[in-house]
């Protein structure tokens, strides 16, 4: 993994684990999220900038919370996310979608107003890319498809992300969010290529309360 990338995880697991073992009272919550994505791209080949159109794609997995006092929390998850991307025209038409699994780790800020709540939240996120295809068309008829991470012409398998967003949670328990994650790291192959990708997500998220300390 890409040193930045490691020293991050080793930072954000030390303030997740100083942050807990402070704290007088942790309150703990799992649960599924669901979501949209809309896949964002900045390329420039050449130091030439790429018109790439975005796409939208699906997210799901398991989130957690660890709730330390009434303001603060600390959201880690995995989350299996679609991305992908289109450029060209019909006769040069190059479309992708590729899938991975996230590791967030959110912090989260919180402004309770009794059975509501409004929340802000930050956090690195960990990308691993898992699979998915490249599909160019040049002429009708004439197409060629290749693996979304394994080739050459392709992208890495692993990914940085700085996450923003904002929500709202109900009935302490369901929870709307919106999202940016912000893509820190250049994940295409050649050296002539400068790809960064960012994503916007919109999420819906179901928390029960498995502990309570």
């Amino acid at each position: 993994m890409n040193k930045i990338a490691t020293k991050l995880l080793g930072l954000t697991f030390i303030l997740c684990v100083s942050s807990i073992l402070s704290a007088q009272k942790v309150d703990f919550r799992l649960g599924p999220k669901i979501g949209l994505n809309l896949t964002t791209h900045s390329l420039k080949v050449d130091q030439t900038k790429q018109t790439v159109r975005p796409c939208l794609g699906l997210h799901a997995g398991l989130i957690t919370e660890l709730g330390i006092g009434k303001f603060f929390a600390i959201q880690p998850g995995v989350i299996f996310s679609m991305h992908g991307f289109s450029m060209g025209e019909h006769t040069n038409l190059i479309k992708g979608t590729g899938y991975y699994a996230e590791v967030p780790i959110n912090f989260v800020g919180k402004y309770d107003l009794g059975p509501t709540a409004f929340f802000i939240n930050a956090g690195p996120s960990f990308n691993v890319g898992l699979g998915g295809n490249i599909k160019s068309t040049f002429t009708p008829g004439i197409h060629y498809k290749y693996s979304y991470f394994d080739s050459e012409l392709c992208f890495k398998r692993f990914g940085l992300d700085l996450n923003m967003g904002i929500g709202i949670e109900l009935n302490e328990a369901f929870q709307i969010s919106v999202q940016y994650g912000l893509g820190l790291l250049n994940i295409a192959q050649q050296e002539n290529t400068k790809w960064q990708q960012g994503t916007a997500m919109l999420s819906f998220s179901w928390l029960f309360h498995a502990k309570k300390q």
